[in-house]
């Protein structure tokens, strides 16, 4: 019988280890590898594509959601986590499982025989759930072999490019397998607007409205870029301003 490869991400040794111990009691599944930090999870999961990760949710570098966000390769997910607030409510009917600390072998066992159930959802979905419940407060962006951690104050503005985000940042243009639904949802609502069906822009940037024709309007930016406001958008825009 082929074995179900797992990964199991976690920043502390001793979490790592007791979770290797439990998998070792369960004959169908085997540990590829161990990650001790975001970068390395999301290198090690394209690379060794595992049915199943075991993922911390609070780890330095990166979270566990972010981790998630950046992978190209999507395994079946168990959060395991100290942290109730985060997914408890929001993923107990779609997620694989949510261990919370500590746990034992028998709620850990329960978890993997999760795995094999035809109800089990894949992560994109389980992403899908976390980003409507949790707002931004950073984003970031697979480049080759780096992850850029952009702040949302240095944000410029997002435009949409087919199934990408084109993010500008400090005279950069970074490219994200995202939608502009997810950002609109999930950026803080009082730093950044929505102002077309494929822009949204940080208020900070905004200089000025301009009014070209009749319903016809653009923003220009604090460096004299200009951004089409959509008749849709411009009574919201209107108001931020107080026109």
């Amino acid at each position: 019988m082929t074995k179900i490869g797992c990964i199991i991400i976690d920043d502390e040794n001793p979490a790592r280890a007791l979770v290797k111990a439990f998998i070792a009691k369960k004959g169908n599944f085997e540990v590829l590898a161990e990650a001790g930090n975001g970068f390395d999870a999301v290198k090690m999961i394209d690379e060794l594509k595992p049915d199943l990760i075991f993922l911390d949710i609070q780890m330095p570098k990166l979270t566990g959601f972010e981790v998630l966000e950046l992978i190209h390769h999507h395994p079946k997910v168990i959060f395991t986590t100290a942290y109730d607030q985060f997914a408890v409510k929001a993923f107990e009917e779609n997620a694989v499982d949510y261990l919370l600390k500590p746990f034992s072998f028998s709620r850990f066992s329960k978890a993997l025989d999760r795995v094999t159930e035809p109800r089990v959802n894949e992560s994109n979905y389980i992403i899908e759930k976390i980003n409507r419940s949790s707002e931004l407060k950073r984003v970031v962006v697979k480049e080759g072999n780096s992850i850029n951690v952009i702040k949302l104050s240095e944000i410029k503005y997002l435009q949409a490019n087919d199934d990408y985000v084109i993010i500008k940042s400090g005279g950069k243009e970074y490219v994200k397998h995202q939608t502009m639904n997810f950002y609109e949802n999930t950026l803080p609502s009082d730093m950044f607007i929505r102002i077309h069906r494929s822009t949204i822009i940080n208020i900070q940037e905004i200089k000025k409205l301009i009014h070209i024709a009749k319903e016809n309007y653009e923003i220009e930016l604090q460096d004299g870029d200009r951004l089409r406001v959509s008749k849709s958008n411009i009574k919201k825009v209107k108001e931020l301003i107080n026109l």
